[in-house]
């Protein structure tokens, strides 16, 4: 019976201790996501995709064309 008290008691103490640690976990999640300012990398992204599509389309530009005319 000994056991099973110390066991329950560990077990309890252990539960606690995981909930206060979750609990600091997500708010030192939410405060470093909080901290870093993403409207600089969205607008660097955007751009590179832009570039990325123009390269694209001006390879592919000839090709697209004529069979654009063919089915005319």
């Amino acid at each position: 019976m000994k056991f099973v008290q110390k066991f329950s008691t560990g077990l309890i103490l252990a539960a606690a201790s995981l909930a206060a640690s979750t609990a600091q976990a997500a708010d030192g999640i939410s405060n470093a996501l909080a901290a870093v300012d993403l409207s600089g990398v969205a607008t660097a992204v955007g751009a590179i995709a832009l570039v990325v599509v123009a390269i694209a389309l001006v390879f592919k530009g000839p090709a697209i064309a004529k069979r654009v005319i063919r089915q005319v």
